[in-house]
């Protein structure tokens, strides 16, 4: 019991202990505080753990995603050095095939070249590329920058070509950062072609290809000029009335003691203003060059200081005449030849050699192109030489052309009588002395008696003095009352031994001849088989030369001996082709190739025509079509500088540079601010003059670095140092002691959107194809071409992406 109770009082004791902890709340708020803190701090750990580990993961997201970024820039920096070279890739195919590309062109024509182009392209773009180091084009390569970060690229070698655009076979960009982490893209690169067709409005101007346009002529003074690589036209001489003195009828003109070297030019023209003519629907008036004294005229298809691979050049004119009216003429001031045509030479009319001692060269193909049914001295091809101890070599020529006949020339005398047609179509004018009639056949009288008509000859002399003639025909007429006849065709010609009328193929009548009286009063007659009744008078003057060279040799050794000291000549299966209408003369020669010579040392000549040359693959060439497309050909190159005349629309004005400049918009640049002088000029983003429009005369006497373009309105162009560039001039250009003239088409072809601020002009719009040509804005990454742009980004595209 006593037990029981002690528990008792022990747990009610315990009880009351509790109780008074319970009711005594000392030190809990420290507890409290410790647990809080505690709780929170975990809190704050756990906070700032998950925060690092984010920023740590958003870090290495960066890190990763700074790679990738990185690797994709280097692409779009291999991708932009594409763009750069596909743009200039297409915009050297583009001005190539533009240089000879016009609205002139046939649509055929115009397909053509826009094919033309893109092949250009996409062969221009392969060859650049197929060598082509793509780390150039990355701003961080391994090889500039050996520590990381750096780009390495590589590529495969396989290029393909497809319709309209190239693939780049497995490019990869490999980038490294500074702490080694790598990423890596892996693509083909496809590169378009520029959508971009020839603009219907405006095209390079044909005169990209020339260096120099004269409407009134070219003239060298003195110096030797050379011209390589460029085109030229030069137009008719005009001096009004003055034009017909000897020497001043010209397009080209090279005086004593200067020269004029042509080089790997395509074309040459010697041309003139555009005539309307019945008979002769592609007219063209002038186109003659000349060479006065020494003065040398050289056209060469190399550059004898590298190649023989150079592009042969092609001489278009009427006429070339090499010391023209002038005894005075001598070897060439540089002592070679005074002409030498060593490309293809196209002749509408004649090569005239003059002079004394003049020296010619023939190489190449010479097409003496003109001939007509009509008896015309103006539109038949022939060489003749005029001169006395002229040396001619055509030993080189392989395609030897002439289509026409010789003229013994007397309208210059006489302008009522026509000239005289001869059988040759190269001749020397010894030749001449064959087509005086007949001593024998001269001065005669008939009578008739019984019925029968007699004849009697009186004077029988050819040529005589115009006193005794003036004899004949009054005081012997008079006392006698007998008919008069000066020619006598009846009368048994010695050398011949018959008389002329006894051959009828030759159709000559009593009427059938012409009398030329000189300054000191000499009577010279001569046959003229334009009169001929035979049904070819051409073929029967060929034939009567032939006979009567036959009949008198050593005399016309002699004669041809005094005006042509050395000649040579191809042997015949030498040539590729040989067209001749009448014959030619060439020396006898011995089977060692030695000249031979007659009994008294003069040259032995042989008459040939065209069946002399093997008759190869041009035997079954129809001449008169030929013939027909040389003359439209010169006549358009007079027109618009081209050669495709189914393009001409009839609107053309007479001369070429009125058919390629805008007269309207030339008069409006005349108000230009930039006008310095006489000139308004146009200049580049530099400050570099590039085109000057001279409103008068332009004297050009020092370098000019830039300047591409000059052209004239109302002024001539007068040139004493080199120049690099096109000159357009609607009077003469005349050189000075020039050295060198050449052209720079790309450079050119830059100069065309350059603007005028004041009159809102831009170089195109002074050139009537470019008159509504308008400038577009530009970005920096589209390029101009014509009045249309296309952006270069627009090229580049890519598949098969892979990235690593």
């Amino acid at each position: 019991m006593k037990d029981r109770f002690s528990l008792h009082k022990y747990n009610s004791r315990i009880l009351s202990s509790l109780q008074k902890v319970k009711d005594d709340d000392r030190g809990m708020s420290m507890v409290m505080a410790i647990v809080v803190l505690s709780f929170v701090g975990l809190l704050l750990s756990i906070i700032m753990y998950m925060s690092l580990y984010n920023f740590e993961m958003k870090s290495q997201q960066f890190k990763i995603q700074e790679n990738y970024y990185s690797a994709e820039v280097a692409m779009d920096e291999i991708a932009a050095g594409l763009q750069k070279e596909a743009s200039i890739c297409f915009s050297d195919a583009y001005i190539s095939i533009m240089q000879n590309y016009s609205e002139s062109l046939t649509d055929k024509e115009k397909e053509e070249s826009s094919k033309l182009v893109w092949q250009k392209y996409k062969t221009s773009l392969m060859s650049s590329l197929s060598t082509k180091d793509f780390t150039e084009f990355v701003t961080r390569s391994k090889a500039s920058e050996p520590e990381p970060p750096y780009v390495q690229v590589t590529r495969s070698s396989e290029i393909t070509e497809f319709e309209d655009f190239i693939r780049i076979s497995g490019v990869k960009v490999t980038y490294t950062d500074e702490t080694g982490d790598v990423s890596i893209i892996e693509t083909d690169i496809n590169i378009k072609c520029p959508d971009l067709g020839f603009n219907t409005k405006f095209s390079l101007p044909i005169v990209v290809g020339y260096a120099l346009v004269a409407d009134n002529s070219i003239e060298v003074t003195s110096g030797t000029t050379k011209i390589s690589g460029v085109s030229v036209y030069a137009g008719r001489h005009d001096t009004g009335a003055a034009a017909s003195q000897a020497g001043d009828d010209y397009s080209i003109k090279i005086d004593s003691g200067a020269g004029l070297e042509i080089v790997n030019c395509p074309y040459i023209v010697a041309g003139g203003d555009r005539k309307a003519d019945a008979a002769d629907p592609y007219n063209t008036v002038g186109g003659t060059i000349v060479t006065i004294g020494n003065g040398f005229f050289h056209v060469d298809h190399e550059d004898n200081s590298t190649s023989s691979s150079g592009v042969p050049s092609n001489v278009w004119a009427r006429n070339i005449k090499v010391g023209d009216r002038d005894e005075k003429a001598f070897p060439a001031s540089n002592g070679a030849y005074n002409l030498e045509l060593l490309g293809n030479t196209y002749v509408k009319d004649d090569l005239t050699i003059g002079g004394r001692k003049t020296s010619v060269k023939l190489a190449g193909s010479y097409y003496g192109y003109g001939h007509s049914q009509d008896i015309d001295s103006s539109r038949s091809s022939s060489i003749i030489f005029n001169g006395t101890g002229v040396s001619a070599d055509f030993s080189k020529i392989d395609s030897f052309e002439l289509l026409g006949n010789a003229y013994i020339g007397i309208s210059y005398l006489d302008d009522k009588k026509d000239n005289l047609p001869m059988g040759e179509s190269m001749t020397s004018k010894a030749g001449q002395i064959a087509y005086l009639v007949p001593y024998e056949c001269v001065g005669w009288y008939s009578y008739v008696d019984g019925g029968t008509t007699y004849y009697s000859p009186v004077l029988q002399r050819n040529p005589l003095p115009y006193a005794d003639y003036y004899e004949y025909y009054t005081d012997y007429s008079a006392a006698t009352g007998k008919t008069m006849l000066p020619v006598y065709y009846g009368a048994t010609v010695r050398s011949l031994g018959s008389s002329l009328m006894d051959e009828s193929s030759y159709g000559l009548n009593d009427k059938a001849y012409s009398t030329v009286i000189n300054q000191d009063g000499w009577m010279y007659f001569y046959m003229d088989f334009g009169k001929s009744t035979a049904t070819d008078p051409m073929k029967a003057a060929g034939d009567f030369f032939k006979a009567y060279y036959e009949a008198n040799p050593q005399k016309m050794n002699r004669y041809l001996s005094a005006y042509v000291s050395d000649f040579k000549f191809p042997t015949g299966s030498d040539f590729i082709r040989l067209n001749l209408a009448g014959n030619i003369l060439i020396p006898q020669m011995d089977s060692a190739g030695g000249v031979i010579k007659d009994e008294n040392g003069y040259v032995s000549w042989q008459m040939v025509d065209d069946s002399y040359a093997t008759s190869g693959q041009y035997s079954s060439i129809d001449t008169d079509i030929e013939s027909e497309i040389y003359e439209k050909s010169y006549y358009t190159l007079c027109t618009n500088l081209s050669v495709n005349y189914e393009g001409l629309t009839g609107d053309e004005k007479d001369s070429v540079y009125q058919n390629l400049i805008s007269q309207k918009n030339i008069e409006k640049l005349r108000s230009s601010t930039s006008k310095s002088g006489n000139y308004v000029v146009f200049k580049d983003e530099a400050g570099k003059d590039r085109v000057r429009v001279y409103y008068g005369d332009c004297n050009y006497s020092s370098d000019d670095d830039g300047l591409n373009m000059i052209i004239t309105v109302g002024g001539d162009v007068n040139i004493s140092t080199s120049f690099t560039g096109t000159i357009i001039c609607d009077g003469k250009i005349t050189m000075t002691g020039v050295s060198e003239i050449k052209n720079d088409p790309d450079a050119l072809s830059s100069v065309f959107t350059l603007q005028d601020e004041s009159t809102g002009l831009c170089v195109a719009n002074l050139f009537t194809s470019g008159e509504d040509f308008s400038l577009l804005e530009k970005s920096d990454n589209a390029d101009a071409m014509g009045d249309a742009t296309f952006n270069t980004a627009d090229l580049i595209t890519y598949s098969g992406w892979k990235k690593y």
